[in-house]
């Protein structure tokens, strides 16, 4: 488990760390250490991702362990980018266009 948290954190970084992704997230490219910053972190997480599956199988089975994780771990990251900027703005957008109010703002209550 530790080897699928550490490598989806990495891989997020990563992706964080790309002009696309990031502004798709933030609604802005990243800063030049933001993205520095990201990256090497990226690295640093995916490469130490490594160390609980070789520590706890042994190297031959651990690092194949570990290539069974990473797989799931990109394809957690890469659908979570495809689909959560859209999701997440969605309910918004639509709130901007029918106008309606806030159920708490007192102005609808009947």
């Amino acid at each position: 488990m530790t080897t699928f948290v550490l490598s989806v954190s990495g891989f997020a970084a990563l992706a964080l760390s790309m002009h696309r992704h990031h502004r798709d997230i933030f609604g802005m490219p990243p800063a030049r250490l933001r993205k520095l910053t990201l990256g090497m972190a990226g690295c640093a997480l995916v490469c130490t991702s490594v160390v609980p599956a070789v520590l706890c199988s042994g190297f031959s089975i651990g690092l194949t362990f570990w290539f069974g994780m990473i797989t799931p771990a990109v394809l957690f990251v890469a659908l979570g980018l495809t689909y959560a900027p859209r999701v997440s703005s969605a309910p918004l957008s639509r709130h901007r266009a029918s106008g309606s109010h806030h159920p708490s703002s007192g102005r609808n209550a009947g």
